[in-house]
Protein backbone atom coordinates (compact mmCIF):
# COMPACT_ATOMS: atom_id res chain seq x y z
CA UNK A 1 0.00 0.00 0.00
CA UNK A 2 1.69 3.18 -1.23
CA UNK A 3 0.01 5.54 1.23
CA UNK A 4 0.96 3.43 4.25
CA UNK A 5 4.22 5.36 4.69
CA UNK A 6 2.17 8.46 5.52
CA UNK A 7 0.13 6.74 8.24
CA UNK A 8 2.72 7.31 11.02
CA UNK A 9 2.76 11.03 10.20
CA UNK A 10 -1.04 11.23 10.20
CA UNK A 11 -1.13 9.35 13.49
CA UNK A 12 1.44 11.76 14.92
CA UNK A 13 -0.64 14.79 13.90
CA UNK A 14 -3.79 13.18 15.34
CA UNK A 15 -2.10 12.37 18.67
CA UNK A 16 -0.50 15.82 18.90
CA UNK A 17 -3.88 17.47 18.29
CA UNK A 18 -5.56 15.51 21.08
CA UNK A 19 -2.55 15.99 23.36
CA UNK A 20 -2.48 19.74 22.73
CA UNK A 21 -6.20 20.14 23.41
CA UNK A 22 -5.82 18.22 26.67
CA UNK A 23 -4.09 21.25 28.23
CA UNK A 24 -7.16 23.38 27.60
CA UNK A 25 -9.49 20.74 29.04
CA UNK A 26 -7.21 20.18 32.04
CA UNK A 27 -7.16 23.92 32.73
CA UNK A 28 -10.95 24.01 32.70
CA UNK A 29 -11.34 20.85 34.80
CA UNK A 30 -9.01 22.20 37.49
CA UNK A 31 -11.59 24.91 38.18
CA UNK A 32 -13.97 22.22 39.41
CA UNK A 33 -11.72 19.43 40.72
CA UNK A 34 -8.72 19.19 43.02
CA UNK A 35 -5.43 18.39 41.28
CA UNK A 36 -5.10 14.80 42.52
CA UNK A 37 -8.84 14.13 42.29
CA UNK A 38 -8.66 15.01 38.59
CA UNK A 39 -5.64 12.75 38.08
CA UNK A 40 -7.32 9.94 40.02
CA UNK A 41 -10.42 10.20 37.83
CA UNK A 42 -8.45 10.28 34.57
CA UNK A 43 -6.35 7.23 35.37
CA UNK A 44 -9.18 5.26 36.98
CA UNK A 45 -11.23 5.69 33.81
CA UNK A 46 -8.30 4.69 31.58
CA UNK A 47 -7.40 1.67 33.73
CA UNK A 48 -11.02 0.52 33.79
CA UNK A 49 -11.40 0.75 30.01
CA UNK A 50 -8.14 -1.14 29.39
CA UNK A 51 -9.15 -3.82 31.93
CA UNK A 52 -12.51 -4.24 30.18
CA UNK A 53 -10.74 -4.62 26.83
CA UNK A 54 -8.43 -7.23 28.37
CA UNK A 55 -11.36 -9.18 29.85
CA UNK A 56 -13.16 -9.13 26.48
CA UNK A 57 -9.99 -10.38 24.77
CA UNK A 58 -9.57 -7.29 22.61
CA UNK A 59 -6.08 -6.78 24.04
CA UNK A 60 -3.75 -9.37 25.55
CA UNK A 61 -1.60 -8.67 28.61
CA UNK A 62 1.22 -11.15 29.31
CA UNK A 63 3.62 -10.06 32.05
CA UNK A 64 5.07 -13.39 33.16
CA UNK A 65 8.89 -13.59 33.22
CA UNK A 66 9.24 -9.95 32.22
CA UNK A 67 11.29 -7.22 34.03
CA UNK A 68 8.45 -5.73 36.10
CA UNK A 69 10.88 -3.81 38.35
CA UNK A 70 12.18 -1.86 35.36
CA UNK A 71 8.60 -1.16 34.32
CA UNK A 72 7.87 0.22 37.81
CA UNK A 73 10.85 2.56 37.42
CA UNK A 74 9.32 3.74 34.14
CA UNK A 75 6.00 4.42 35.92
CA UNK A 76 7.82 6.58 38.45
CA UNK A 77 8.58 9.05 35.64
CA UNK A 78 5.31 8.58 33.78
CA UNK A 79 2.59 8.70 34.88
CA UNK A 80 3.61 9.75 38.40
CA UNK A 81 6.14 12.58 38.26
CA UNK A 82 5.18 13.71 34.75
CA UNK A 83 1.48 14.22 35.46
CA UNK A 84 2.08 15.79 38.86
CA UNK A 85 4.43 18.35 37.30
CA UNK A 86 2.19 18.87 34.27
CA UNK A 87 -1.06 19.36 36.20
CA UNK A 88 0.43 21.76 38.74
CA UNK A 89 2.25 23.58 35.92
CA UNK A 90 -0.94 23.97 33.88
CA UNK A 91 -2.67 25.29 36.99
CA UNK A 92 -0.13 28.12 37.27
CA UNK A 93 0.22 28.99 33.58
CA UNK A 94 -1.95 29.41 30.53
CA UNK A 95 -2.78 26.37 28.40
CA UNK A 96 -0.75 27.86 25.51
CA UNK A 97 2.34 28.29 27.70
CA UNK A 98 1.96 24.72 28.96
CA UNK A 99 1.66 23.40 25.43
CA UNK A 100 4.78 25.24 24.30
CA UNK A 101 6.81 23.96 27.24
CA UNK A 102 5.71 20.35 26.76
CA UNK A 103 6.63 20.72 23.07
CA UNK A 104 10.25 20.72 24.25
CA UNK A 105 10.04 17.02 25.18
CA UNK A 106 11.18 15.74 21.73
CA UNK A 107 14.13 18.13 21.87
CA UNK A 108 15.19 16.89 25.32
CA UNK A 109 14.66 13.27 24.18
CA UNK A 110 17.04 13.85 21.27
CA UNK A 111 19.68 15.33 23.59
CA UNK A 112 19.29 12.51 26.13
CA UNK A 113 19.49 9.91 23.34
CA UNK A 114 22.94 11.27 22.47
CA UNK A 115 24.10 10.63 26.04
CA UNK A 116 22.31 7.39 26.95
CA UNK A 117 21.59 5.68 23.61
CA UNK A 118 24.61 7.00 21.68
CA UNK A 119 22.35 8.30 18.91
CA UNK A 120 23.66 11.44 17.25
CA UNK A 121 21.28 13.80 15.41
CA UNK A 122 22.25 14.77 11.88
CA UNK A 123 22.91 18.35 10.82
CA UNK A 124 19.30 19.05 9.79
CA UNK A 125 17.92 17.64 13.06
CA UNK A 126 20.36 19.78 15.04
CA UNK A 127 19.20 22.91 13.21
CA UNK A 128 15.53 22.18 13.93
CA UNK A 129 16.32 21.42 17.59
CA UNK A 130 17.89 24.86 17.91
CA UNK A 131 14.97 26.51 16.09
CA UNK A 132 12.44 24.73 18.35
CA UNK A 133 14.16 25.84 21.55
CA UNK A 134 14.59 29.42 20.35
CA UNK A 135 10.98 29.54 19.17
CA UNK A 136 9.60 28.39 22.51
CA UNK A 137 11.81 30.83 24.44
CA UNK A 138 10.85 33.69 22.11
CA UNK A 139 7.10 33.12 22.39
CA UNK A 140 7.20 32.64 26.18
CA UNK A 141 9.30 35.81 26.54
CA UNK A 142 6.71 37.78 24.57
CA UNK A 143 3.88 36.49 26.73
CA UNK A 144 2.53 39.13 29.11
CA UNK A 145 1.69 36.40 31.64
CA UNK A 146 5.39 35.76 32.13
CA UNK A 147 5.64 38.81 34.36
CA UNK A 148 3.62 37.15 37.11
CA UNK A 149 5.43 35.15 39.74
CA UNK A 150 2.93 32.30 39.46
CA UNK A 151 3.59 31.95 35.74
CA UNK A 152 7.35 31.75 36.28
CA UNK A 153 6.84 29.08 38.93
CA UNK A 154 4.50 27.23 36.57
CA UNK A 155 7.09 27.23 33.79
CA UNK A 156 9.72 25.90 36.20
CA UNK A 157 7.33 23.13 37.28
CA UNK A 158 6.53 22.31 33.65
CA UNK A 159 10.26 21.87 33.06
CA UNK A 160 10.03 19.00 35.54
CA UNK A 161 7.32 17.50 33.33
CA UNK A 162 9.57 17.92 30.27
CA UNK A 163 12.45 16.08 31.96
CA UNK A 164 10.11 13.35 33.25
CA UNK A 165 8.55 12.89 29.82
CA UNK A 166 11.94 12.73 28.12
CA UNK A 167 13.22 10.17 30.64
CA UNK A 168 10.08 8.11 30.05
CA UNK A 169 10.75 8.10 26.31
CA UNK A 170 14.31 6.85 26.78
CA UNK A 171 13.31 4.13 29.26
CA UNK A 172 10.31 3.00 27.20
CA UNK A 173 12.51 2.44 24.17
CA UNK A 174 14.63 0.04 26.21
CA UNK A 175 11.62 -1.74 27.68
CA UNK A 176 9.95 -2.10 24.28
CA UNK A 177 12.25 -5.08 23.75
CA UNK A 178 10.47 -6.94 26.58
CA UNK A 179 6.95 -5.46 26.62
CA UNK A 180 4.31 -4.73 24.01
CA UNK A 181 3.12 -1.09 23.98
CA UNK A 182 -0.31 -2.09 25.29
CA UNK A 183 1.30 -3.91 28.24
CA UNK A 184 3.33 -0.84 29.20
CA UNK A 185 0.22 1.34 28.89
CA UNK A 186 -1.88 -1.09 30.95
CA UNK A 187 0.56 -1.08 33.88
CA UNK A 188 1.06 2.70 33.64
CA UNK A 189 -2.68 3.35 33.87
CA UNK A 190 -3.11 1.09 36.90
CA UNK A 191 -0.09 2.53 38.70
CA UNK A 192 -1.49 6.01 38.06
CA UNK A 193 -5.00 5.04 39.16
CA UNK A 194 -3.87 3.43 42.42
CA UNK A 195 -1.28 6.10 43.28
CA UNK A 196 -3.43 9.15 42.55
CA UNK A 197 -6.49 7.70 44.28
CA UNK A 198 -4.42 7.05 47.42
CA UNK A 199 -3.01 10.59 47.33
CA UNK A 200 -6.45 12.10 46.65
Amino acid sequence: MKNSKYLPYLAGVFVSTIFGMSFMFTKQALDSFGTFHLLAFRFSLAASVLSLLAILGVIKIQLKNKPIKELMLLCLFQPLSYFIFETFGVKLTSSSQAGMMIALIPVVVTLMAVVFLKESPNKMQSIFIAVSVLGVLFIIALSGDLRSEGSLAGIAILMGAVLSGATFNILSRRLSVHFKPVEITFIMMWVGALSFNIIA
